[in-house]
């Protein structure tokens, strides 16, 4: 995504064949309050513009929609009711353009709130994640 400001980079995981797709707010807050362009980049390379269609910045969640693109094969998300405290978990990713990432690890615990903190002011120059105090 690109601003007057610079620009920002996340994962997505697409949700429809049409181009929805889940991020997260404060990969695309430049595009929602700066008026930026939002440009998707597939696994395979190719490109479409997007458009912010949906937004919740306290949970840091968005749903942005790729124009012109269609025949996209949707992530199948799972039923969490069935995890447990120490069960396994993986998340897979592309953070800064590191491509196929991937961390694993345990569930720690269930129904524990999470803040985060997505306030522009805190998050910029610090690589987005809320710590204000965190070099970029």
């Amino acid at each position: 995504m690109k601003t007057a400001d610079g620009t920002a980079t996340g994962t997505g995981v697409v949700l429809t064949a049409t181009g929805q797709i889940l991020t997260n707010y404060h990969v695309i807050s430049g595009a929602v309050s700066d008026g930026g362009q939002t440009t998707v980049t597939f696994g395979n390379g190719s490109t479409a513009p997007a458009t912010v269609t949906g937004t919740d910045k306290s949970l840091d969640v968005a749903v942005i929609t790729a124009s012109g693109v269609s025949g996209l094969t949707p992530a199948v998300l799972g039923d969490s009711s069935g995890v447990q405290v120490g069960d396994p978990v993986v998340a897979i990713g592309n953070p800064e353009g590191l491509t196929g990432t991937v961390t694993s690890g345990i569930i720690s615990a269930e129904n524990r709130e999470v803040t985060v903190q997505v306030d522009e002011g805190t998050t910029r120059g610090n690589g987005g994640f809320g710590f204000p105090g965190c070099p970029a």
